[in-house]
């Protein structure tokens, strides 16, 4: 707990919650699933 003061936190720990604001949780090694996309890119050397 901290009061006036920035808790960074830990990514493996999750932060938030499945009521009225939806079921999301942030600040997980899943929640970088959910933001990110894998892309493939080919490049041709000559």
């Amino acid at each position: 707990m901290g009061i006036n003061n920035y808790f960074g936190g830990d990514m493996t720990v999750p932060f938030g919650g499945f009521k009225e604001s939806g079921n999301a949780r942030d600040n997980s090694l899943h929640a970088m699933d959910d933001y990110t996309e894998l892309k493939t890119t080919w490049i041709e050397f000559e």
